[in-house]
């Protein structure tokens, strides 16, 4: 088994503590050239030639997911602050779950988060690859998107959390080139539990 951080933004991070989020969708560096319908397991066998979904010589470093795989823990980095409550006893407070604190420090991005500090912990259960739009109501559902109205800004109410998903989606990545909703690109498909 082996640990790795693992960044989600405040909404996500509620949405984990909530137990609404069971999954989560990573971009695949570098995108593999597979064309715009080909598949591709996930798996490492680096394309042998009884997988119907990987094509020949497929490069066997785009195959090993750098989150990790089935077993594996993730900790998850969030936005905090040390906190020093009373007599010089250490704590912590997390933007996710306490935005209005008043407090003397400012908030520290959640990229430089030590070990220490973590409050959640993920197990991997499964991965897969596919391409971002293959994505299905339920899985949206499990990324935490509980409606229309779960993403900002807001989207007309009966649209499906597919499409509130991709809002989501663009939202962060959309000025990363080539990992725009519109760009279609191979993602992680990552599934957890909280422990």
């Amino acid at each position: 088994m082996k640990e790795r951080p693992i960044l989600f933004s405040d909404p996500m991070v509620r949405a984990i503590l909530d137990g609404r989020k069971t999954q989560t969708r990573r971009v695949v560096k570098p995108q593999p050239n597979i064309p715009s319908r080909g598949k591709w397991c996930g798996t490492t066998h680096a394309g042998s030639s009884n997988c119907p979904y990987c094509p020949p010589n497929f490069d066997p470093l785009l195959t090993v997911c750098p989150y990790g795989q089935p077993g594996d823990r993730l900790w998850v980095r969030e936005t905090w602050l040390p906190w020093d409550a009373s007599g010089g006893v250490e704590k912590y407070l997390y933007r996710a779950t306490e935005p209005g604190t008043a407090c003397d420090g400012s908030w520290k991005p959640s990229i430089f988060m030590p070990r220490h500090v973590i409050r959640i912990t993920l197990e991997i259960v499964s991965v897969r690859v596919e391409r971002v739009q293959e994505i299905s109501e339920a899985d949206a559902k499990a990324e935490g998107i509980e409606d229309a109205l779960a993403v900002s800004p807001p989207v007309t109410i009966g649209q499906d959390r597919i499409f509130s998903f991709k809002r989501l989606w663009d939202s962060i990545n959309a000025k990363r080139p080539g990992c725009s909703w519109g760009d279609n690109p191979w993602v992680w498909c990552l599934s957890f539990k909280r422990l």
